[in-house]
């Protein structure tokens, strides 16, 4: 029992991509073992996030929204509190 629960974390240590289905046939062992023993050692499925890179004028573009979005803000305040002065 040790020995097959090592032998699946291991295999999850070479390829972390592997699906318990994969592994579970690969190994020979049942699907319902392998859950069971990635959910005693907590493993978690993921999936990675690609993001793309900062460029050069991103702050620029991030602040120029910061600043509209603000004067938008501002709009919609002004507009609330002059209905609501009655």
């Amino acid at each position: 029992m040790k020995r097959a629960q090592i032998e699946l974390l291991g295999l999850f240590g070479i390829d972390p991509k592997a699906s318990l289905r994969k592994i579970s046939t690969a190994t020979g062992i049942s699907l319902g073992f392998v859950h069971k023993v990635t959910k005693l050692h907590k493993f978690r499925p993921y999936k990675i996030q690609i993001c793309q890179a900062l460029t050069e004028d991103d702050f620029e573009r991030k602040i120029e929204f910061c600043e509209q979005m603000t004067k938008h803000f501002s709009k919609i305040s002004a507009l609330v509190m002059n209905a609501f002065s009655i």
